[in-house]
């Protein structure tokens, strides 16, 4: 037997113009060319020769099974459905769409002439990653622009995750798009480091969210409600989704979190998870399994948060939310950059690129964490909710702490106790070689 047949599938059945009938070539097993008008009594013919040249039983056989990436994904989506629908997994709505979509466009593009959805993912390669997948998805482009590098890594990722739901389902036996990515091929799938380009990031956002310029936006903001919406971002490092979903804590009731204004601290134990729309947003997790966590506050900023909650009209306290809108309903944290951070910073005068997000107010909280005395890595990471302590360790690569700076270099200096001798400098110590006149 030939080496490249290795399966049933590699006895190819083709179509024969002239006499317009399909046929497959047995040779490679020892049969003859088989023929016939309708492909389906073809591929049972081959079935049956197939089986029977490698020994097995034709009646107990179970035929095989054919996949094509477009099949994967109709079932990868179903696994997403699920996820969606199990309380307990942190999946939303919106990620969900996000990956399929990206899965949609991945399988749109050509290869050779043929698009991937119609592809065996048993005929995935390697080289087929690396030389013409990985530069295609470089090009593709979102809303006009090319896609950036990160974001075209995202995309990758995004096959990748389906490709190991396939190895899980014994579609395929091995992933090749994480196999593409190794190292140890001289030939790989080149993505940009997270870490480094996230850290060229931060360096650049620190820059947005200085005490003066947080200073500036502060003073610009118009009403002391949406003042203390800041404060509170700023002072806690709550994401948008974490500090729309704060309540009032109740004992009673601590899965639900909230602040506690007795013990001055909040409780995270929910975040709000995007809906593919906005008006079904919903209650969940928060985003990581580290994301619950309690975050303690300043006495000021809690009596000064329980004084604003009294004064609140019985309406918008009505269902318990900290912030709530007019209605008293839960708040939309995705409005607060445009309708507080961003108007803030158009009338403060802040030039637009120096702008800072609303997700950036977070390098406040850490900022202060790994700037203070006895700065703790480990505390910090609780304090983010980072699921990974190498996501806090940017920050520490990122900042500039002069007075621990000058602690450290102090105290090294003193190990050894070297030092010199300065004395001033004369004329006559000067190593100058006087040149003869000449002529």
């Amino acid at each position: 037997m030939p080496k490249l047949i290795k399966r049933e599938t590699d006895l190819a059945i083709k179509w024969l113009q002239d006499d317009q009938v399909w046929y497959v070539d047995m040779n490679a097993i020892g049969g003859s060319r088989l023929r016939s008008k309708q492909k389906a009594e073809l591929k049972t013919k081959r079935r049956e020769a197939w089986l029977r040249w490698c020994g097995q039983d034709v009646e107990d056989a179970a035929p095989e099974r054919l996949w094509t990436l477009d099949e994967v994904l109709a079932d990868y989506t179903e696994l997403f459905n699920d996820r969606v629908a199990n309380d307990d997994d942190r999946c939303g709505d919106m990620h969900k769409c996000a990956t399929i979509n990206r899965l949609h466009k991945i399988l749109a593009i050509k290869l050779g002439g043929i698009k991937m959805g119609v592809m065996d993912p048993r005929h995935l390669t390697i080289d087929m990653m690396v030389d013409e997948l990985c530069p295609a998805i470089k090009k593709l482009s979102y809303q006009g622009k090319t896609l950036s590098a990160i974001t075209a890594l995202n995309y990758y990722n995004c096959l990748q995750g389906m490709l190991d739901f396939a190895v899980t389902k014994e579609i395929v036996s091995r992933n090749v798009a994480r196999l593409a990515k190794s190292k140890q091929l001289k030939k790989r799938v080149i993505f940009p480091n997270r870490e480094v380009k996230q850290r060229e990031n931060l360096v650049e956002e620190l820059t947005r969210v200085s005490p003066d310029t947080i200073q500036k936006i502060l003073d610009a903001i118009p009403t002391h409600r949406e003042k203390l919406i800041m404060l509170t971002a700023c002072q806690t490092g709550l994401r948008a989704g974490e500090l729309c979903m704060v309540r009032i804590y109740d004992p009673q009731d601590h899965n639900l979190g909230g602040i506690d204004f007795d013990n001055n601290c909040i409780w995270v134990e929910q975040a709000k998870k995007r809906a593919y729309k906005q008006s079904q947003d919903f209650a969940g997790a928060p985003k990581s399994d580290k994301g619950r966590r309690r975050i303690p506050i300043q006495p000021g900023l809690s009596e000064t948060l329980r004084e604003y909650w009294v004064e609140l009209d019985a309406r918008m306290r009505g269902e318990g939310w900290l912030f709530p809108t007019t209605h008293g309903t839960r708040a939309d944290g995705n409005n607060w950059r445009n309708r507080i951070l961003y108007r803030a910073c158009k009338k403060a005068g802040l030039p637009r690129k120096a702008w800072p997000t609303w997700h950036m107010l977070r390098h406040v909280y850490a900022t202060s964490l790994l700037t203070s005395n006895g700065a703790d890595i480990i505390k910090c990471t609780e304090r983010m909710g980072h699921r990974d302590i190498k996501t806090t360790t940017i920050y520490k690569h990122a900042l500039i702490d002069p007075k621990a700076d000058q602690e450290e270099a102090e105290e090294m200096a003193g190990v050894y106790g070297l030092s010199i001798d300065t004395k001033p400098t004369t004329p006559g110590d000067t190593n100058v070689v006087k040149f003869k006149r000449t002529g």
